[in-house]
């Protein structure tokens, strides 16, 4: 009897033996088949390695449909970079080549005439505070220029930043009727005529 007991606890041992190393096999095996859960994924369009690098653009996650809504805006103003100030130059430097080819020497609606330092609207004018004036007026009309009023002769002062509305017209009171028809106000929108040359006197028409 006691050879028996001890030959049928033998192979009860055996067999467990045999069952873990199965098992552990087992599993090595599901870890090495691809598409399988582990540290990649043929399907999945990502390696976990980079699912947390951020702008890395080929190493990071993509996901493979939009998920999200495209909030994109179109701006109908070019981005430049640099601080406000930097900013007013470029966009009175990029406008002056075309000011001076369809406006200069016609009348136009000056919409806006704001210098650093300037109160007006309850506020004091800083060179963000003109450029969001400026950027606000560009994307409300579908066509403005900006102009520094050093480049023209026909402004009294010239450290100004002048908005106008890129349309010529023959005559002040053409340039005075649009302000009227867009309703804007009789201190920031009346006629203006850019000119190069002279002074100051007989090229300004308030409404």
């Amino acid at each position: 009897m006691t050879g028996r007991l001890a030959a049928r606890r033998a192979n009860r041992s055996v067999a467990l033996v045999f069952t873990a190393v199965v098992a552990v096999v087992g599993f090595v095996v599901a870890l090495a088949i691809p598409g399988r859960s582990g540290s990649g994924s043929a399907s999945s369009g990502y390696s976990a390695a980079g699912v947390n690098s951020v702008g890395s653009g080929s190493g990071g996650y993509q996901p493979t449909s939009q998920t999200y809504p495209d909030t994109t805006a179109v701006s109908t103003a070019p981005a430049y970079s640099g601080d406000a100030l930097d900013q007013l130059r470029q966009y009175a430097n990029s406008d002056l080549p075309a000011v001076r080819a369809t406006l200069e020497d016609h009348w136009v609606a000056q919409l806006s005439s704001k210098k650093v330092g300037m109160p007006a609207n309850g506020i004091v004018y800083d060179a963000p505070a003109i450029l969001q004036d400026h950027l606000g007026l560009r994307s409300r009309f579908a066509s403005v220029r900006l102009i520094w009023t050093e480049d023209w002769s026909s402004f009294r002062y010239p450290d100004f930043w002048v908005t106008v509305h890129d349309e010529p017209f023959g005559t002040a009171d053409e340039a005075n009727a649009w302000c009227d028809r867009n309703d804007l106000p009789k201190d920031d929108c009346y006629a203006k005529r850019l000119r190069s040359t002279g002074g100051y006197e007989g090229n300004t028409k308030v409404r």
